[in-house]
C-alpha cells in the first residue's frame, strides 16, 4: 500500500516539475488534487481489482483489450499451515490441497525433486477434491553422524492444467509461473530405547561364582550400519540403604565385567542389541556387608545393588536397577571333641603275672 502511495505522489511531483515549479494552470492544479485524493483512497480501501477488460480509446476507434484476471492468486496450494517434519525410520505424511478458484479451469498437482523414498499421491474424495499426500519414511542414517539436524529438503509442487473452457484461458495458464517450492525438515529418530531385558542373572549368587548374563535393548534408528554403536554403563545405584533394614546395599557394579568367552556386543536385527557380561565374585573381592552406620555387619552375605543403562551417540535408555545378594560361606564349626574309648575289659582266663590260676 505504501508503495502505491509513494508511486502516486512521485508522479504528482514529476508533473509539478514539468510545469515549471509553482507556475501551473488551475486545470493542472485540479489534476494533481485528483491524483492525491485517489492515492488517499487507495491507502484506505486497498488496490482496485484488476478488471476483465481495459478499453483504450484512440483517436479513431475504441480498442478493447482482454486483461487476464487469471494469475497465480487463483491457485492456492494449501499445506495446512504446518511445518513439515520427518524422522528417520518413521513414516510421516502430510495432506496438501490445491484450490482452483476459477470454475472454468481444472488442474492437478504434481511434485518434482522429492528425496529418495518419498511419495506424492492423490487422495481426493468427493468431499475433498484436489487433495494430495506427501508420505516419507526416511531411511536410518540418512543424517550422517557428523551432521547437525535438522537436515533441510525441498520439493517443487507444480499445478498442471487438465482442461479449460476457452483457448484464451489455456494460453493464459501456460504463461503463468505456478510452481511453488516447499521446504521440510528431517530429524534423527527421537524414540527412546526400550525393551531392556536382563537374562541369566539370578537374585542370589554364591561367593566365588562367575555368572554369565546378557542385556538386550532396542535402539530405534541404530543398526549395524550406524557409525557409533551402543554401549552399556553399569553404575552404582544412588540408593544405598535397604528399606526396613539396618543394612546398606553395597555397590554391585564392581562385579560386572565383559565376558571373555563371548562377543561383548551383538546386533540381533530390528534395532535390537545384546551385551554379554559376567557377574564375577571370584576375581573381584566381595565386600563385607555394612550397617547403615558404616559398621561391619556380623552376617554371611553381601546385598548389592546396581543400575544398568544403555547409551548410543544421541540417545540413552532409562536406568534399570537390579539387586543381587552374594551369599558368603559360613566358617566351619569347630569339630566336636571325640570321647575317649571305654577301658578295655580284661579277657577271661588270663593269669596274672606271677599268680596262680
Amino acid at each position: 500500500m505504501k508503495n502505491v502511495l509513494s508511486y502516486t505522489l512521485m508522479t504528482a511531483s514529476l508533473m509539478l516539475a514539468a510545469c515549471g515549479g509553482n507556475k501551473f494552470s488551475d486545470s493542472q492544479e485540479s489534476k494533481i488534487k485528483e491524483i492525491r485524493d485517489s492515492a488517499k483512497q487507495q491507502t484506505q480501501t486497498g488496490p482496485v481489482p484488476v478488471p476483465e477488460k481495459i478499453v483504450y480509446v484512440t483517436k479513431d476507434n475504441p480498442v478493447i483489450q482482454e486483461q487476464a484476471t487469471l494469475n497465480d492468486n487463483y491457485f492456492k496450494i494449501d499445506l495446512g499451515d504446518k511445518m513439515m517434519a520427518f524422522y528417520e525410520g518413521q513414516q510421516t505424511s502430510y495432506k496438501i490441497t490445491l484450490r482452483v478458484q476459477d470454475p472454468d479451469i481444472q488442474m492437478k498437482l504434481t511434485a518434482k525433486g522429492l528425496p529418495a523414498g518419498a511419495e506424492f499421491r492423490e487422495i481426493s474424495t468427493a468431499q475433498s477434491p484436489n487433495t494430495y499426500e506427501l508420505r516419507w519414511t526416511p531411511a536410518t542414517n540418512t543424517i550422517s553422524y557428523d551432521e547437525q539436524p535438522p537436515k533441510v529438503y525441498n520439493t517443487t509442487l507444480v499445478p498442471v492444467l487438465v482442461s479449460a473452457k476457452t483457448p484464451a484461458k489455456v494460453n493464459t495458464v501456460k504463461g503463468l509461473s505456478l510452481e511453488k517450492t516447499v521446504f521440510f525438515s528431517l530429524f534423527r529418530n527421537q524414540e527412546k530405547p526400550s525393551q531392556l531385558t536382563i537374562t541369566g542373572l539370578e537374585k542370589e549368587v554364591k561367593e566365588g561364582d562367575v555368572v554369565p548374563f546378557s542385556i538386550t535393548v532396542k535402539f530405534p534408528g541404530v543398526d549395524a550400519n550406524s557409525v557409533v554403536k551402543p554401549s552399556l554403563s553399569p553404575s552404582e545405584d544412588e540408593t544405598t540403604q535397604v528399606a526396613g533394614s539396618d543394612y546398606m546395599e553395597m555397590d554391585g557394579a564392581r562385579y560386572v565385567s565383559k565376558d571373555p568367552s563371548r562377543p561383548s556386543l551383538e546386533y540381533l536385527g530390528d534395532y535390537k542389541w545384546k551385551f554379554n557380561r559376567v557377574f564375577d565374585t571370584k576375581n573381584t573381592p566381595v565386600e563385607n556387608q555394612k550397617m547403615k552406620n558404616g559398621a561391619i555387619a556380623n552376617v554371611y552375605f553381601t546385598q548389592t545393588r546396581l543400575s544398568l543403562r544403555a547409551t548410543s551417540a544421541f540417545n540413552a535408555s532409562p536406568s534399570t536397577m537390579i539387586r543381587v545378594k552374594i551369599n558368603r560361606p559360613t566358617p566351619e564349626a569347630p569339630a566336636a571333641p571325640v570321647p575317649p574309648p571305654p577301658p578295655d575289659e580284661k579277657p577271661q582266663g588270663v593269669k596274672k603275672a606271677g599268680g596262680k590260676k
